[in-house]
């Protein structure tokens, strides 16, 4: 019995090379080898020459002394000479600690593209099989160039891509802010409305505003944080609006700058209850409807008058009587006017106490 093997097949090459057909006996001696490739005429030999690129089948058998023949054995002989060709896109993007690069596909004629090799700096650094690769030893400060070429599963390199060069920013030391509180004031404070809605800071870089009209920033009431964002109102103030208002009572609030080009935080310890308003914050609140009721005042006011002036003119228009009369009862026009300017005085305090009352018991 006779058996023969093959060298230097199911594998990838990427130059020229032999496969070697190995005959073996049992009870036997092997008399002749032979072979073809590609469907090609039978050759009696025991050495094949691979040269074409592809995939090449070898068809294989050899004889034995006693006519001994096997059966046809195939293998094949893989060679890719060829380089991979790679994609004209390339880029790299810096960033702070890092640096992304990356590039289109490659394409290989046979063997196909395995494997992407990135150099930096002219040294090989790194290898990988996507198409984007993140360094991130780099320093803040210095200057990278970086390449890539493609391997291909024969072991060929393609021709390199163009370098890159590339600068690593130096980070960027964040403004250190100046904060102080304008709503609510350390310490005692006295809130008519009985509540604090927003918080106001006033914030300045070396005294003066900043550039920015919004602020991020964390906001911490007691153990509560909260992510902001301050808005600008005027000048060096920001204010924001409180998702659930904090009630009477005491605490801490403490407001900390979180902006990528700025940093600062400050807090404050306050105590607050709920107080009666002044004079002057009622009259700042009510001020619309006291004009109103002032203006019908002064309305009634002239209706009266005019009405009592024509009632003077009446009564002239008759005779003297012949004797005094006994005095009696005001004129009409007069007391219904007198009675309708009390009427519409005791209204305006009746919706003013209602009005007074239902703000103070809001929470």
């Amino acid at each position: 019995m006779v058996e023969t093997t093959a060298t230097n097949v199911g594998k990838w090459f990427n130059k020229s090379f032999d496969v070697e057909l190995i005959c073996n006996a049992v009870n036997t001696s092997c008399k002749d080898t032979y072979y073809r490739i590609n469907k090609g005429g039978w050759l009696k030999g025991k050495t094949v020459r691979i040269s074409s690129d592809g995939s090449n089948l070898i068809e294989f058998y050899s004889t034995g002394i006693f006519g001994e023949r096997e059966r046809i054995k195939a293998e094949y002989a893989l060679l890719d000479s060829r380089k991979p060709r790679l994609s004209d896109l390339f880029k790299a993007t810096p960033k702070e600690n890092s640096v992304l690069l990356e590039w289109g596909a490659a394409t290989d004629s046979y063997s196909g593209v395995q494997k992407y090799v990135i150099y930096r700096n002219g040294t090989k650094y790194a290898e990988t099989q996507s198409q984007s690769y993140e360094d991130t030893s780099v320093v803040p400060g210095e200057n990278y160039a970086y390449k890539i070429s493609a391997f291909d599963f024969a072991g060929n390199e393609s021709e390199p891509s163009a370098e890159i060069k590339v600068s690593i920013p130096s980070p960027i030391k964040p403004v250190k802010l100046t904060i102080d509180f304008e709503h609510p004031k350390p310490g005692e404070n006295v809130l008519p409305d009985g509540e604090i809605t927003h918080v106001a800071v006033r914030i300045s870089s070396n005294g003066a505003p900043l550039e920015k009209d919004t602020l991020s920033a964390e906001i911490t009431i007691g153990d509560k944080k909260e992510r902001v964002f301050l808005i600008r109102e005027n000048g060096n103030l920001y204010k924001y609006k409180l998702s659930e208002p904090i009630k009477p009572g005491e605490g801490t609030i403490a407001v900390k700058i979180s902006d990528e080009a700025y940093e600062g935080e400050t807090s404050i310890h306050y105590s607050f209850r709920q107080g009666s308003a002044s004079f002057f914050s009622i009259l700042a609140q009510y001020f619309w409807i006291l004009l109103v009721v002032a203006i019908l005042l002064l309305f009634v006011y002239i209706l009266t008058k005019r009405k009592r002036k024509e009632s003077i003119q009446h009564s002239r228009s008759f005779p003297s009587p012949p004797e005094k009369m006994p005095e009696t009862e005001p004129e009409k026009p007069e007391r219904d006017a007198e009675l309708q300017v009390k009427k519409n005085l005791k209204d305006f305090l009746d919706i003013y106490n209602k009005y007074v009352s239902g703000k103070k018991g809001v929470k």
